[in-house]
């Protein structure tokens, strides 16, 4: 009979162990809940975060590009050109053949100078031969003084002959380079002035315009009162209208030294790279020199001031911090209509309650929405 009674008992045991468990657990975790429902029942207000961003301030002018190469490149001889080996927006190397001029005749007293100075240098190791014979025979004296000094006039003779002959040859040399006009740099052939058959005398005529643009200058003019803004080597954006609005960075690098007494401006240089290539002189340019940058002034809602304030006074914001509101002093700087500047007080990242923050008691507990300014 007691081990039935025992059986029995056991499971009106353990329903009265868990049901005690439930209690304290629920006993324990009221406050939790209670929390909870605390802080959805705060009330939310609408604050913007503090940020400080970067402004600059700059001037802006208008000019064209060009090139800090831009040679003329021309023939010092007279003649007719037979050889144009290149057109317009042709890119060309260092050394390149450009053009030339007719050399025919030069090519043809060139054959003759050769050949004469061949026929003297084979004249020459004749009578370099002779010489060495009459020497020896000299010292062994088998011939007179007299016949060795003809032998050693008739070696010098050859000499001057073979050097006369250089001198011949390369006198045409120097003809027929002055009659091929070559690349001085690498760079583009901007305009072709001639055309075979043209005929050129020394310093009348361009055969061609040779660029080289790999750095380039927007030339911009500015009026004069901007003169003490500029300094060399301040950052410029240029954007040119015929790349589609594209945007190159530059640096000043020179400031023009004369006001145009007409006009009164001046011309400022701006270089920038060109590893493409499509900067073009002669394209029109706008540029933005930036003369100074700073930060820009944080700018808080006039009805975030919890009390009425006058620029260069102090005033109050709330603040919310971990959920939590916070009444902050602030220094004011210039009011307007719906903004106010802070000079001190509020770091980048605080959240200022926008409105109602007359309405709220510090260390309140409060839902945050994030809006604009």
């Amino acid at each position: 009979m007691s081990e039935r009674l025992n059986h029995n008992y056991l499971p009106l045991l353990r329903r009265h162990v868990v049901a005690r468990l439930c209690t304290a657990a629920l006993t324990l975790l009221a406050p939790v809940f209670a929390l909870g429902a605390d802080k959805k029942q705060a009330p939310t207000v609408k604050t913007f975060q503090v940020s400080v961003e970067q402004q600059e301030n700059v001037i802006s002018g208008m000019g064209s590009i060009s090139c800090p190469h831009s040679i003329e490149l021309g023939f010092d001889d007279t003649g007719v050109i037979s050889e144009m080996r290149v057109e317009e927006g042709e890119s060309v190397a260092q050394g390149q053949v450009i053009a030339k001029l007719d050399d025919s005749s030069f090519q043809g007293a060139r054959v003759v100078a050769d050949a004469k100075l061949k026929a003297a240098v084979a004249e020459l190791n004749f009578y370099k031969n002779e010489l060495e014979k009459k020497e020896g025979l000299f010292h062994k004296r088998a011939i007179s003084d007299a016949e060795y000094k003809r032998a050693l006039f008739e070696m010098e003779k050859a000499e001057a002959a073979v050097a006369v002959a250089r001198a011949e040859l390369r006198r045409i040399d120097i003809e027929l380079r002055k009659r091929t006009l070559t690349a001085p740099i690498s760079g583009v052939i901007a305009k072709r002035f001639l055309d075979i058959g043209s005929p050129v005398a020394p310093g009348s005529n361009k055969a061609v315009l040779l660029i080289q643009c790999n750095d380039v200058f927007a030339d911009i003019e500015f009026g004069e009162r901007l003169f003490p803004s500029l300094r060399i080597g301040q950052p410029v954006r240029v954007k040119i209208d015929a790349l589609g609005g594209e945007v190159f960075q530059g640096r000043l690098v020179r400031i023009g030294a004369e006001i145009d007494k007409k006009n009164r401006t001046f011309i400022a240089k701006v270089r920038m790279e060109n590893p493409r290539l499509i900067i073009r002189p002669g394209m029109f340019a706008r540029s933005e020199i930036i003369v100074s940058e700073g930060s820009a002034p944080i700018l808080v809602p006039r009805q975030a001031l919890l009390e009425n304030s006058m620029a260069g006074s102090e005033g109050f914001v709330m603040l919310v911090k971990n959920g939590v509101t916070l009444k902050k002093r602030v220094s004011l700087g210039t009011v307007t209509d719906d903004k106010v500047q802070v000079l001190s007080g509020l770091t980048p990242g605080d959240l200022v309650v926008m409105n109602g923050g007359a309405n709220l008691r510090e260390l309140t507990d409060v839902n945050v929405e994030i809006v604009a300014k």
